[in-house]
C-alpha cells in the first residue's frame, strides 16, 4: 500500500474518531445520525419512529400510554403516545368512551340520563331500576326517570316525577257495591237520640265511590210527644264530592231518597212536618254513597261527613 494512501486511511479513521457534525458528544463512528444531535448512544430511545440511542432498533422498550383527559383512570383509544414511563395526564388502558366526561367509563353505573355511562354500548339498559319515586315504581323512558305505576292505595295526581305517588286514599277506595256481594260498607252503627256520628275519607279515583251503611233508631211516635230526625251533611265544602242517600234493608235492594246533595234533612212528628221526604217511623237503614262529579279533577283533599239526630238540632 503506497505510504500516502496509508496516510489517507489514517486521516480518515482520525476524523471518524473525533468528528462531531451535530455535538452531540459522540463522534460519526458510533453515531448513526451525525445530523441530528438527539440521536446518539446514551440517548434516550422515545417513540418517534427512529433509533434515537443508536443501537440498530426503533422505538425499542416503550409502552403505549392514552390521555385521560377527565381524570377518571380511562383511556382515550384515539389519543395516544408511547414511553418508557407513565406521561402526566395518561393511563394504560383504552377503554372510555367519552374522555371528556368523568361520568362516563366503564366502571360507571348506567343511570337514567340517555347517555352510555358504563360504555357497554348501549343506552340506559336496566336504568329503570334507579328510577324510584316515593310510593310507586318508575321507568326509564328517553331519558328521563317517570312514574310507571303507584302502588296500592296511592295515586300520582301531580304528574310530577320528584314528589312520586302523593297521594293516600281511604280504605274504602274502588268499591263497586250496589250488586256486588263483595262490596262492605263501612258500617258506623246505630244513630240514636243526641248522636253525632264523624267520618273522614277522600275520593280521588275517577270512578271511586265510598259507601255507609248505619240504622236510625226507632221511636214511639204515636203520642206525638217525641220528634224523628235525621241530619247529613258535609262538614266543609270540597268541590265535585257530594252524596247519594238510600233506604233498604239489604244492599241489593235499595231505594233512592236523595241523589247529588251536600247535605241531607230529614225531620218529622206524628203530623209529618218538616219532612224533606215521606215521614215514616224508624227503624230504618241507611246508605250513603259519596262519590265525585264528572269533570272535577282528582282531588287528594279529605271530605268528612257529619251524621247527627236532628231532633237535637231543632
Amino acid at each position: 500500500i503506497p505510504e500516502d494512501f496509508q496516510e489517507l486511511l489514517a486521516r480518515i479513521t482520525y476524523l471518524e474518531a473525533h468528528l462531531d457534525f451535530d455535538e452531540d458528544g459522540s463522534p460519526i463512528s458510533s453515531d448513526s445520525d451525525d445530523s441530528n444531535p438527539a440521536v446518539h448512544p446514551g440517548a434516550a430511545e422515545i417513540a418517534d419512529g427512529i433509533d434515537n440511542d443508536c443501537d440498530g432498533e426503533i422505538d425499542e422498550g416503550l409502552q403505549t400510554w392514552y390521555l385521560d383527559a377527565d381524570c377518571d383512570g380511562y383511556g382515550n383509544p384515539t389519543a395516544s403516545m408511547n414511553s418508557s414511563s407513565q406521561p402526566e395526564g395518561y393511563v394504560e388502558n383504552n377503554t372510555d368512551c367519552d374522555d371528556s366526561n368523568a361520568e362516563i367509563n366503564p366502571g360507571a353505573v348506567e343511570i337514567c340520563d340517555g347517555l352510555d355511562n358504563n360504555c357497554e354500548g348501549n343506552i340506559d339498559e336496566n336504568a329503570s331500576q334507579y328510577c324510584n319515586p316515593q310510593n310507586g315504581v318508575g321507568i326509564c323512558q328517553d331519558g328521563i326517570c317517570s312514574i310507571d305505576y303507584c302502588v296500592a292505595s296511592y295515586f300520582d295526581l301531580d304528574q310530577d316525577y320528584s314528589t312520586g305517588c302523593e297521594c293516600l286514599t281511604d280504605v274504602n277506595d274502588g268499591w263497586d257495591f250496589i250488586g256486588n256481594s263483595s262490596g262492605t260498607a263501612v258500617n258506623l252503627g246505630t244513630i240514636q237520640k243526641g248522636d253525632w256520628r264523624y267520618y273522614s275519607a277522600n275520593i280521588v279515583p275517577e270512578d271511586d265511590e265510598d259507601w255507609y251503611v248505619f240504622d236510625l233508631e226507632g221511636r214511639n211516635c204515636e203520642d206525638c210527644s217525641d220528634l224523628v230526625g235525621l241530619n247529613i251533611r258535609f262538614s266543609q265544602d270540597v268541590p265535585g264530592v257530594v252524596m247519594d242517600l238510600y233506604t233498604g234493608e239489604r244492599d241489593y235492594d235499595l231505594t233512592l231518597v236523595a241523589a247529588g246533595q251536600t247535605e241531607f234533612d230529614y225531620f218529622c212528628d206524628s203530623e209529618s212536618r218538616h219532612a224533606d221526604i215521606p215521614c215514616v217511623l224508624p227503624p230504618n237503614r241507611y246508605y250513603i254513597k259519596i262519590y265525585k262529579l264528572e269533570g272535577y279533577r282528582p282531588l287528594c283533599e279529605f271530605y268528612e261527613i257529619v251524621i247527627a239526630d236532628r231532633t237535637q238540632i231543632y
